[in-house]
């Protein structure tokens, strides 16, 4: 396994100040004013030998050349990202060091920050120093991404905190020391939270024949907890790291090859399933759209080939009652009402504007639950309140009909306004119409030109409508626009 050199340059070195050893990490330029003023020497870090804990902070910063280091007191050790490298025993006997360590830090409450690679150290005269994570947190953004995502995001759960981050990433540093390879081996970032996310996690048991089923078996809770499941508390690590020492035994090469090649087929099985939800989780709510969008459009056409095949609604209705339900129909996006109550090309651009709006409604409605599209009429019977913004006032309001004419050719003259517009406090007046489209309303939005907040305003409207007899139905054959009346103006 090609071994990660992105922490490389952050491991500790000593150096000598006015002869006193120190402990110094190499920094840049950028670090904030965390690591250069007093703050740094507020920042607590903790060393960790058996039951005792004693703080530990860095001193200060010095220049060597053209390098700034952050100092603190001199301890010997090794950086638990270097003895992670080493064989699986000496990694697991680390990482059952840190275990005991962390589990004292969360018992006296001192550990509330993600914890880091480069930020614990293993110390030659035993115990573990955890270095303040704050002030090594900014060392490793501040030389470079990989190094953020080696020490820290390789580690840390996104969505965890407190002890159950902390076990987590103790099952990541068991898994790591066992097999030689961390869980989730993602290059980027956004990858890596994906994957610890939704990623099944090969049992460690395959990788490395031999390990013990017991800490493989909790790594996996761990991980990727089943429902009936819980994952280990951070408590039960340090016994469950010494057990696993002790059970640890050799495999035969033949059982060793099996393992492998069972590993390998989850592995590939597993990568197949994240892509699927990785492919879900992106594309989801896109499908869902898509799915209502096709269903509404299929119903529209649904209803229009049936109505081909039965009476009119408007079927023994009057003349007057045609106009009536046409006109209601508007607001209502009650296309099939419209369609049956005219005939040829009569109110075709109005239809097709109500069918447009009937599928967007229909859309908004699967997507969100609600249509944003308000009945102008049903608004005017309710008392004109004020719309919330994201509402729009559709179809007429204030409807006259006056017979011009009789039967056997009856026509109507037929006055409203004519509402199209978004939420707010709506006003009446002369506006332009606007052409209405999926793009324009956007899921029952309004009119794109218009700025956020524009009131709207009922269009006032006139137009005679001229009907005749199909078979047995009065239908409407003609609509007329006409100049509005001047008392609308």
């Amino acid at each position: 396994m090609v071994q990660d050199t992105s922490l490389d340059q952050l491991a500790p070195q000593q150096v000598t100040d006015r002869g006193q050893p120190l402990l110094a990490f190499m920094a840049s330029d950028k670090l904030s004013s965390l690591a250069k003023r007093s703050a740094l020497q507020q920042s607590d870090g903790w060393i960790v030998h058996g039951g005792e804990v004693r703080p530990w902070r860095f001193s200060g910063y010095l220049r060597r050349g053209e390098t700034l280091l952050v100092t603190g007191p001199w301890v010997a050790g090794e950086l638990l990202s270097a003895a992670l490298q080493g064989p699986p025993d000496a990694a697991l006997a680390a990482v059952a060091r840190v275990a005991a360590a962390v589990a004292r830090l969360a018992d006296a409450g001192l550990v509330d920050q993600p914890l880091q690679l480069n930020g614990i150290m293993l110390l030659a005269a035993g115990g573990v120093l955890v270095l303040p994570p704050a002030v090594i947190r900014q060392l490793t953004e501040t030389h470079s991404p990989g190094a953020m995502l080696a020490g820290s995001a390789r580690v840390n759960h996104p969505d965890l905190s407190g002890e159950q981050r902390l076990s987590t990433m103790l099952a990541i540093l068991s898994y790591r020391a066992i097999t030689g390879e961390f869980p989730f081996p993602a290059p980027g970032e956004e990858e890596l939270r994906n994957q610890m996310r939704r990623l099944d996690v090969v049992p460690a048991r395959l990788l490395a024949p031999g390990c013990s089923e017991e800490l493989s078996s909790c790594i996996g809770r761990a991980l990727r907890p089943q429902r009936h499941e819980s994952p280990p508390a951070l408590a039960d690590w340090p016994a469950l790291l010494a057990r696993a020492r002790e059970d640890a035994e050799p495999v035969a090469a033949s059982a060793a090859e099996h393992s492998q090649a069972e590993a390998a087929a989850l592995r590939q099985r597993y990568a197949q399933a994240f892509r699927r939800r990785v492919f879900l989780q992106r594309n989801l709510r896109t499908m869902v759209v898509a799915a209502v969008f096709v269903a509404a459009v299929g119903a529209v056409l649904g209803s229009i080939v049936a109505n081909q095949f039965k009476p009119r609604v408007t079927r023994g209705y009057t003349p007057r009652q045609v106009v009536e339900a046409f006109y209601g129909s508007i607001g209502a996006l009650d296309h099939t009402t419209m369609e049956d109550a005219v005939i040829g090309d009569a109110g075709k651009p109005l239809i097709n504007e109500v069918v447009n709006l009937f599928v967007i409604s229909r859309v908004a409605q699967g997507y969100e639950g609600r249509s944003h599209i308000i009945d102008a009429a049903e608004w005017e019977a309710a008392g004109e309140p004020e719309l919330p913004a994201d509402r729009s006032l559709y179809g007429p309001s204030q409807l006259q009909i006056a017979a011009e004419q009789g039967e056997p050719q009856p026509v109507f003259r037929v006055s409203y306004l004519m509402w199209r517009g978004r939420g707010g406090r709506p006003r009446r007046g002369p506006r332009r119409l606007f052409r209405v489209s999926y793009l324009m309303w956007r899921l029952g939005g309004a009119d794109g030109d218009d700025p956020p907040g524009t009131p709207q305003q009922g269009m006032p409207t006139s137009e005679r409508v001229f009907l005749r007899q199909d078979k047995d139905d009065w239908v409407i054959f003609e609509i007329q626009p006409l100049d509005p009346p001047p008392s609308d103006r």
